[in-house]
């Protein structure tokens, strides 16, 4: 009976604690061709940054990954600011982002140069 119940109790708890866990709901990119800055805002809101965050972000360039950030929490409870050099970035190109929360998630954006 007590091993039983220890099971229930343990997937109840495995189940309430994913259901929190969820994607940025939201990715804007934007770039500046004079700066060659890459700037990508992400909307996460979380209880606690420090153990809900987004835990890698991946920028490609043309399909071809250029820059794998690996984060240890999130700057503040509601969103994540990230800004990348981006050198190589010539006009028609496709900037590609995707940000993986260490919960559970993706979200992957694109953005054309101009």
């Amino acid at each position: 009976m007590k091993k039983t119940f220890f099971i229930f109790i343990t997937i109840l708890l495995v189940l309430c604690a994913t259901s929190y866990a969820h994607p940025p709901s939201e990715m804007r990119l934007s770039y500046n061709s004079d700066t060659k800055i890459l700037r990508v805002e992400m909307k996460h809101q979380v209880i606690n940054p420090k153990t809900h965050y987004v835990k890698r972000v991946v920028v490609k360039l043309q399909d071809r990954v250029i820059f794998t950030h690996n984060v240890k929490e999130q700057s503040d409870t509601f969103a994540q600011v990230f800004e990348y050099a981006v050198l190589n970035a010539k006009f028609g190109d496709v900037i590609t982002v995707t940000a993986y929360c260490n919960q559970g998630g993706t979200i992957t954006e694109e953005l054309s140069v101009f």
